[in-house]
């Protein structure tokens, strides 16, 4: 149990992140083209859990010695993808603070011959107290292109010294790579709250319940009540007392008085319902004798294909 007012999003020390991607190998057999990336075999269990690269070029010592260009606090405005914030509030600040970026080597989920013969695995690990709208994933295409010989430090420096800036042959890499790895908080922000405000809170709670647990039997009741009124009304005739018709008294054969109510729109629905049920009558015969009719015709080419068939044979 935590204090009330905390706040899982905004109280972290540090949130570490790790992005797996693999590199495709020299000697993997395959031409390294990503024209021809179907052609090469991925693990079914790294499915949408790696970024594979399907390009043999990846230098790690040029990756590594723009490591420390992230380092600290600067402005990331060039590796951030605009988003619905920014644009509403063009003035929240785009300046964070980076405690670690490195890249490590890495392993496949299951370990085996096949997962490490076309492929080399690395991992980006990313550690900062907060992060702009993708952020790392255009931290680790930057570090990719860096690799490739696509961009030289110099290109990376610029993207700090002008905030902004992006290169337009550089594409973000995929979100299944990512994986949030670590949250630290302090100790205080996760003390318990004092012994008397953690009754008030449970108390409370227990309160909010049983009272929406009421209100959901009271409502659920005048459901219930309105539904039989509902059900009454159909049920039954009522009679007022400006009605427009009279009953009709007649006597039968057996001297047994019969209150006959003849109801003008009551005969109305009747004459309606009568009719619907003549017209469906209707409608069933004649796909009846549609159906003998098809069945018919059916046995007459039948019967006239196997008929020109034995003049034929007599012709023969």
């Amino acid at each position: 149990v935590v204090s009330p007012d905390f706040n899982c999003r905004g109280l972290p020390l540090y949130r570490s992140y790790l992005y797996r991607f693999a590199v495709q190998k020299a000697d993997s057999g395959f031409k390294s083209d990503y024209s021809f990336t179907f052609l090469v075999p991925t693990p079914i269990h790294e499915y949408k859990r790696c970024h594979f690269v399907h390009d043999s070029r990846f230098n790690i010592e040029a990756v590594q010695s723009v490591l420390p260009l992230f380092h600290g606090t600067k402005d990331f405005a060039s590796f951030m993808s605009t988003n619905k914030n920014y644009k509403e509030d063009p003035t929240l600040t785009t300046i964070r603070r980076l405690d670690s970026v490195k890249i490590d080597r890495g392993q496949p989920l299951m370990p085996g011959y096949f997962t490490d013969q076309y492929f080399d695995y690395w991992q980006v690990q990313i550690v900062g107290k907060s992060f702009l709208y993708k952020q790392i994933r255009r931290t680790v295409a930057v570090l990719l292109g860096v690799g490739q010989g696509a961009l030289g430090y110099k290109d990376v420096e610029s993207l700090f010294t002008n905030p902004g800036s992006w290169f337009g042959g550089i594409r973000s890499v995929p979100a299944y790579g990512l994986y949030l790895t670590d949250v630290a908080y302090s100790d205080k922000d996760l003390e318990s709250p004092a012994e008397g405000q953690t009754e008030k809170i449970v108390r409370g709670v227990g309160e909010e319940d049983v009272g929406g647990e009421e209100g959901e039997e009271e409502e659920e009741e005048e459901e219930e009540e309105e539904e039989g009124d509902r059900k009454e009304e159909r049920g039954t005739v009522k009679v007022t007392p400006d009605l427009k018709f009279k009953p009709d008294l007649s006597v039968t054969s057996d001297s047994k008085v019969t209150s006959v109510l003849k109801d003008p729109v009551q005969l109305g629905i009747n004459q309606k319902i009568n009719l619907r049920q003549l017209k469906l009558k209707q409608e069933q015969l004649e796909a009846a004798v549609k159906n003998e009719r098809r069945k018919l015709s059916t046995r007459h080419a039948i019967w006239l294909a196997k008929s020109n068939y034995a003049k034929g044979l007599e012709e023969i």
